[in-house]
C-alpha cells in the first residue's frame, strides 16, 4: 500500500476495507494485524505472500 505521505506498507495477502468504520486492515511482513484510515491510502496491491485472517 502506498499512503498519501509517499510511504509504502508492505502486506501480506490483500488489505481489507471495512466501509462501516472507514478503516482498512492489514497484515504486516512479520504478520501483525494493523489498521489505517482508507482515506490515507492512495494505492492498494495485494502482498506477494498470504495471512489467513
Amino acid at each position: 500500500m502506498t499512503t498519501r505521505t509517499g510511504e509504502i506498507i508492505e502486506t501480506q495477502g490483500k488489505p481489507e476495507v471495512d466501509t462501516a468504520t472507514g478503516m482498512t486492515k492489514y497484515a504486516d511482513v512479520y504478520g501483525y494485524h494493523r489498521v489505517i484510515k482508507t482515506s490515507e491510502i492512495v494505492q492498494t496491491t495485494e502482498g506477494a505472500s498470504k495471512l489467513d485472517w
